[in-house]
């Protein structure tokens, strides 16, 4: 387990949890964030692997290109190049912007595809909650 969250040490932030004190009065909302603080806490850590490293120059930051294995990262790394890691995916979640419904209109869309679009846009929905 990581002894840091974003680069604050977990105990420090224990302590926080442990001993912080109301201070605006509502104190049904603060004891519920101390919980919500406790279980992130609490929770395993799951350590993110870079999948490749980009390379670029020090001076003037221009891409150089990529490696994709940390020995290589390291080898750039001591010729005083900059070394940018790269995940597989983004951390935390992304907001996407759905396409609208379509409204079946005779001549310009077929009424299969409207219904298969607004089925497949609804399915969407229903697996993201």
């Amino acid at each position: 387990m990581s002894s840091k969250i974003d680069g604050v040490p977990r105990e420090l932030l224990a302590n926080f949890i442990e001993y912080s004190v109301s201070v605006a009065g509502h104190c049904s909302d603060w004891l519920r964030e101390k919980e919500e603080l406790r279980a992130l806490l609490a929770a395993p850590v799951v350590e993110r692997q870079p999948v490749a490293w980009e390379i670029r120059y020090k001076d003037g930051d221009d891409h150089q290109g990529f490696v994709q294995t940390e020995d290589q990262a390291s080898y750039y790394r001591g010729m005083a190049y900059h070394v940018i890691p790269l995940f597989a995916s983004r951390p935390g979640q992304v907001s996407v912007v759905m396409p609208e419904h379509l409204d079946f209109l005779a001549g310009e869309i077929s009424l299969s595809y409207t219904e298969g679009w607004n089925a497949c846009l609804d399915k969407v929905k229903e697996l993201n909650g």
